[in-house]
């Protein structure tokens, strides 16, 4: 992109760390400035060649046509009572041992039959349903489904951060492993970071070092759930790959979120 020397100014932070919330917004809009002098097909061989990842902003119509949307079965053709055939979306979570599946409507009937608000809030677990005159703590609010539950958090960025985020909200104790320089995503705003790690607890570990894999391993043969979102045998290096975390934790739940899935095109 030709701005690497911008890159060492020291407000910038090599790009990782800026010092301010004023320096990331410029230094923003100086990579928006650069893109905006390319086409995305010449971007894309750059990238590419760089292993540098990326994605094109596609309109929905384009989106829905994506090989790897159509790979990983992400448009569905179901049949509606009243409207007959429609696209919807496919199944974004894969399950190993018990895969979803996208079944047809069916005929909606007997609605003064369905449970009413309050009863469903109850079926939610959440704490002392109050009336519009009950005055509400926090601990009212939150919800409990997963109290109990302990998640070990192999994250960063977005995806894999706001995943942990809906099981710390929903009641689980979730435990965020950053590196011994904190989560890259923490360059991104100080707001940024604390949305999408809310409710979380942290630990920075150097998983390059024998006592940093230790300490991961000891968490994780102890957890209920190990959730990531890292590159491609990351976890292996760090000691917690599929074959010898299943060794630590037989009954440990393995998640991953990935950009495009595990296989197919974009994988």
């Amino acid at each position: 992109m030709s701005i690497a020397h911008l890159i060492t100014e020291p407000k910038f932070g090599e790009g990782r760390n800026p010092d301010s919330e004023h320096s990331r917004r410029v230094l923003f809009e100086i990579v928006r400035d650069v893109i905006k002098t390319k086409a995305f097909n010449e971007w894309e061989d750059l990238f590419e060649d760089a292993d540098v990842p990326f994605a094109k902003a596609y309109t929905t119509d384009e989106s829905m046509d994506n090989p790897q949307v159509r790979f990983n079965n992400m448009v569905v053709t179901v049949t509606d009572h009243e409207l007959g055939d429609m696209m919807q979306m496919g199944n974004s979570i894969k399950f190993i041992k018990s895969p979803g599946e996208i079944k047809n409507g069916k005929q909606i009937s007997h609605l003064h039959n369905n449970p009413t608000f309050a009863e469903l809030l109850k079926s939610l677990s959440i704490k002392n349903i109050p009336s519009s005159t009950t005055k509400m703590s926090k601990e009212d609010l939150l919800p409990t489904s997963l109290e109990g539950v302990k998640v070990v958090e192999l994250t960063n960025v977005i995806a894999g951060p706001m995943a942990g985020k809906i099981l710390a909200d929903l009641g689980a104790n979730c435990i965020k492993i950053e590196p011994h320089y904190g989560d890259i995503s923490r360059a991104g705003g100080s707001e940024f970071f604390i949305h999408l790690n809310s409710n979380k607890r942290s630990i920075c570990l150097d998983a390059k070092t024998k006592s940093g894999k230790s300490i991961i391993q000891k968490l994780v043969s102890k957890a209920d759930v190990i959730l990531d979102n890292m590159r491609p045998g990351a976890g292996d290096r760090m000691g917690v790959g599929h074959e010898s975390m299943t060794k630590l934790n037989p009954n440990i739940t393995d998640t991953h979120v990935t950009g495009y899935g595990s296989s197919g095109p974009y994988s």
